[in-house]
């Protein structure tokens, strides 16, 4: 799995870091906004796409943890990784 994370281009890792929660964000505002009109926005579905934030949390967190693994190996052996 780190070599995958060492084999990624920069704009791979900055889209799983703030590009999924930046459209999840989107997609979030987007149906509050609309549902204003209605009345107010249903619950139901905002807690339904509630289940996703602990999945963009962990792809987070993930991928700061290989990039500090990836840190450390090109600490420790150089630029012959």
């Amino acid at each position: 799995m780190t070599n995958q994370f060492l084999k990624a281009k920069h704009w791979q890792l900055l889209l799983l870091t703030f590009g999924l929660p930046i459209i999840f964000q989107i997609v979030m505002m987007s149906t509050v906004i609309s549902n204003i009109e209605s009345g107010g926005p249903d619950s139901t579905f905002m807690f339904n796409y509630m289940k996703f934030i602990p999945l963009i949390i962990i792809i987070f967190i993930g991928v700061r943890i290989l990039q500090l693994k990836i840190n450390k190996m090109v600490r420790e052996y150089g630029s012959t990784i």
